[in-house]
């Protein structure tokens, strides 16, 4: 049997969520995990998330925008919204240096078996580009090499295909991956309560059955510490909504 990849997204401090595609991707074969960034930010449990996916899962990961503004010293926090910078500030405060150290060191982009992990885009990754429309998604493809891609940040799961008539888009489907086509796949997220961030892809058929689980719940951590933002322990951001200042930023 080829190995079977489930890609986590914008997993976001939710614990929950990530137990619950975690059961679901188990009970469907999966046999290797990669993710696409944002470990933490905006819910509870960020610890135990980091823990998950560098300790239990052990799988590649990449550097996303929540990760950095938590790791770097550099960040300047009077240029966020102040609900924003206090997620950021409870967030460093709910985690050990080797915690802070491992996001600080998770690269921006990454191959693993013939496709690629970023959190945003390929020709920016640190910029945090966001992807919602065709003409956005054309400058990735100028620098993706691998037939797939994988990213998150929007939080918004589509397809995007570069094809000979320019880049097209997908509602989430399974999918056979023809010879010489590119995609460029965002996969969703796992951090509210919709449904959990989880794309699997089979190497063997390049096929990617059932995308979605079933929906995830957040909680607090067990000693009932929680962010700041509400009782949820998210300051959330409709996804609709693109007018972003810095900082209030999916």
């Amino acid at each position: 049997m080829g190995r079977v990849y489930a890609v986590l997204g914008d997993i976001h401090a939710n614990i929950d969520a990530l137990n619950a595609v975690l059961d679901d991707a188990r009970a469907q074969g999966v046999t290797h995990f990669v993710c696409v960034g944002d470990v933490v930010g905006y819910n509870a449990a960020p610890a135990a998330c980091i823990r998950a996916v560098r300790d239990e899962l052990g799988c590649p990961c990449v550097r996303g925008n929540h990760d950095h503004y938590v790791s770097d010293p550099g960040t300047n926090l009077a240029d966020f919204h102040p609900s924003a910078a206090q997620v950021v500030e409870w967030t460093r405060s709910q985690l050990a240096a080797d915690d802070v150290q491992w996001l600080h060191d998770l690269p921006l982009q990454k191959p693993v078996m013939g496709f690629m992990l970023v959190h945003a885009t390929l020709d920016k990754p640190d910029h945090w580009g966001y992807v919602f429309e065709n003409q956005q998604a054309e400058a990735n493809f100028s620098y993706q090499y691998t037939p797939l891609c994988f990213h998150g940040h929007t939080h918004v799961p589509i397809i995007y295909s570069n094809e000979p008539g320019g880049v097209v888009h997908y509602q989430p489907r399974d999918f056979t991956l023809e010879l010489g086509q590119r995609l460029f796949i965002n996969v969703g997220r796992a951090a509210a309560r919709r449904r959990p961030a989880r794309f699997l892809r089979g190497l063997r058929h390049g096929g990617a059955p059932d995308p979605f689980p079933p929906r995830g719940v957040r909680r607090a951590d067990g000693d009932g510490a929680q962010p700041p933002g509400g009782a949820a322990g998210e300051v959330r951001v409709p996804p609709g909504d693109r007018a972003l200042g810095k900082g209030v930023t999916r």
